[in-house]
């Protein structure tokens, strides 16, 4: 799971994000921070996630938002927490959906978080996906949430952020190519 670099004042750390399934089957997450001069120092500092991280990016002042998969592998949780302070900002279940990509638009004035699952609201069932805004520094949701149609796979980093604005990528069963 990648990480992300943090740093206030002279300094500047390594964010690395841990990941594992305990023997009974639990997903556990963990946030580590490191420091980083000419290489990669020793674990400075470590706090428990939410569940798996899937996803980090970071925040001004010294913030990180890592999006994790619940910790019994379904739902989305955003967990924010200032790696300087050990003071967590937020940690709310986002959706029940499965995580699917995180992303701080250019300006740093907007956090998006992509989602997917399935439509239960209709008999279709369809793959959708929901893309949330989040407004900063404060992190309130800026509005109901975009549907677009079809799944997005993390994999394929389906989210990319611009100034103002992001683009999502999704693939609908009906749009495959022979």
């Amino acid at each position: 799971v990648p990480g992300a670099f943090v740093s206030t004042d002279n300094r500047l750390d390594l964010v690395v994000l841990v990941s594992r399934v305990d023997d009974a089957g639990v997903w556990q997450g963990r946030l580590e921070l490191r420091p980083f001069h000419d290489a990669v120092g020793p674990v400075s500092a470590a706090w428990p996630l939410p569940g798996s991280p899937e996803a980090c990016v970071a925040l001004a002042g010294g913030r990180v938002a890592v999006l994790c998969r619940g910790a019994q592998g379904n739902g989305t949780i955003l967990h924010v927490r200032d790696v300087y302070t050990g003071v967590v900002a937020v940690e709310a279940v986002v959706s029940n959906a499965a995580p699917a990509g995180l992303q701080l638009a250019r300006d740093g004035r907007a956090l998006y978080v992509l989602v997917s699952g399935y439509a239960t609201d209709r008999p279709s069932g369809d793959a959708v996906s929901w893309l949330y805004q989040f407004a900063l520094p404060g992190l309130r949701l800026a509005g109901k949430p975009l549907e677009l149609p079809g799944v997005a796979a993390p994999e394929a980093h389906p989210l990319a952020a611009g100034q103002g604005g992001c683009w999502a990528s999704t693939r609908a069963p009906s749009s495959a190519t022979p």
